[in-house]
């Protein structure tokens, strides 16, 4: 499990490692920025340290499926349902929180939420 670190390494280098670490039937998970979702655009434009951010572009849902499918792991382990708007935004409105989540598992959309593998 890791969270907002694939963007940091070399994933032709790191994902092969990973998938051979697992034992039969493992899981991994983890949680990336998108650099299309907004909030991450807005931080990644003003306030990214370029140096060390510039992987991020490669964490958008489409890419990361291609690359875990590359790399042995199974189809369809991306899922970028986790809404346009930052879920804590929401968390005493039940019925606004569904509908961002919703919003997250439209296809056309799902270049701009944020991406958990």
């Amino acid at each position: 499990m890791g969270t907002d670190i694939l963007h940091h390494v070399d994933l032709d280098q790191q994902l092969p490692l990973v998938y051979q670490a697992l034992e039969d039937g493992g899981a991994v998970s983890f949680s990336e920025p998108n650099p299309l979702h907004a909030p991450w655009l807005f931080f990644i434009t003003f306030f990214a340290d370029w140096k060390i951010e510039y992987r991020v572009f490669f964490c958008n849902y489409f890419f990361l499926n291609w690359k875990l499918k590359k790399y042995g792991f199974r189809k369809n382990y991306t899922s970028p349902g986790l809404g346009f708007f930052p879920l804590p935004l929401f968390n005493a409105f039940p019925l606004l929180q569904k509908f961002n989540i919703y919003l997250g598992n439209l296809p056309v959309l799902k270049l701009f939420f944020h991406t958990a593998i």
